[in-house]
């Protein structure tokens, strides 16, 4: 089943969804960067597109629900109608009772737990009708499997764009290779996964299908736009996404996670991942609007990660600006200035500069012209 989509534009997504499984192991995909992201934001605006679809969906059955309401209304309007002419012959006969959509029956209050009719409006009865349905549908929707392909039609600099990167020709060309990555199969963990998307080109655009068997997978969600620019930073805010810090120590071994992003030797994956740290610190951290993620989007981002070594094993530590923690660790990276060591020359020889030697010359003849005048008599 192929679910096409609308024909106005999907909104720009604050964040990519990432698979778990590109998150946990760095080594478990050939993935570059900018594939990663690219690969995010299309997860983020199919899973978009999905929801507004899915609304649609049960926005036309709550249409029909109202419908089903003026039926039963005109029903209820007929029932009357036959009623009134039974009694106007003499014979007797009950009141008809109104049907709803929508369940209007209470339990009564007190000690009776018998369920009461509650008559409601027309005006009523058609919102609470249209509401019902509408709940229902999104409930059953939300249940349901994902289709097997979600069509998104977007432009190549408003994918750029979606993904946080400048639209220059550079990125363009690496977008037509990501997209023709993304259109084959992927290994990861070993296991071949079928092709991401399929790319086809409408009218100036890209009409891109989505995989659902891609969009069912479990996925975490990590702003956007990703460190590109650096592989290892890349990387890492995916694992430290994925271990979650904020709830678990977010400690690891040294050997391990050597291993973990490739490295044959811990000194080595010890530098990179400090360096990795100083780049998100430096130049990415203080772009991104944390306060917006947290607020809107639930995403945990610090202002700062600190690592603490602790014996054999090292711990990653989120900072939050303006705690004592985080205002410690900014006074250790201010260095102060250290005292320049000026070492002065020796003079080989014991002679008087030339200049000290004219000018003592100078006084003297100054004393004996004062002599000859008779001042000091």
């Amino acid at each position: 089943m192929k679910i096409k989509a609308r024909s106005r534009e999907v909104a720009r997504p604050a964040y990519a969804c990432v698979p778990k499984s590109i998150c946990a192991d760095p080594r478990s995909h050939r993935l570059p960067p900018f594939t990663i992201a690219v690969l995010g934001t299309l997860m983020s605006l199919a899973r978009q597109q999905h929801g507004e679809n899915n609304h649609q969906r049960a926005f036309a059955a709550g249409a029909k629900g109202v419908e089903r309401e003026l039926a039963f209304d005109k029903m209820f309007t007929d029932d009357w109608a036959e009623v009134k002419a039974l009694r106007r012959k003499g014979e007797a006969a009950p009141a008809p009772m109104r049907q709803h959509v929508a369940p209007t029956f209470t339990l009564q209050e007190g000690r009776s737990t018998a369920p009461r009719y509650k008559p409601v409006k027309r005006g009523k009865a058609l919102r609470d009708a249209g509401e019902h349905t509408y709940r229902q549908a999104k409930k059953r929707l939300r249940r349901a499997p994902m289709p097997d392909w979600i069509v998104v039609d977007v432009a190549r600099t408003a994918l750029l764009q979606a993904t946080g990167l400048t639209l220059g020709a550079r990125n363009i060309a690496r977008l037509d290779e990501a997209l023709t990555t993304l259109s084959r199969p992927i290994k990861i963990d070993g296991q071949e996964i079928s092709p991401f998307c399929m790319v086809e080109k409408f009218e100036g655009k890209l009409l891109l299908s989505i995989s659902g068997e891609w969009l069912g997978l479990q996925y975490e969600k990590v702003p956007l736009p990703l460190p590109i620019k650096s592989s290892p930073a890349t990387e890492l805010l995916l694992w430290l996404q994925y271990i979650n810090i904020y709830r678990s120590k977010g400690d690891s071994d040294y050997k391990k996670l050597a291993e973990k992003f490739g490295y044959d030797r811990a000194w080595l994956a010890n530098r990179a991942i400090e360096r990795a740290l100083n780049y998100l610190n430096e130049h990415y951290l203080p772009k991104l609007n944390l306060g917006l993620l947290q607020k809107e989007h639930k995403i945990h981002m610090p202002s700062r990660f600190e690592i603490e070594p602790d014996g054999t094993r090292v711990r990653f530590v989120p900072l939050e600006a303006g705690t004592y923690a985080y205002d410690r660790a900014m006074r250790k990276r201010v260095k102060k200035p250290k005292p320049k060591n000026r070492i002065e020359r020796e003079r080989l020889d014991d002679r008087p500069p030339a200049d000290d030697v004219e000018k003592k010359a100078r006084l003297w003849r100054n004393f004996e012209a004062r002599m000859q005048f008779g001042e000091f008599e």
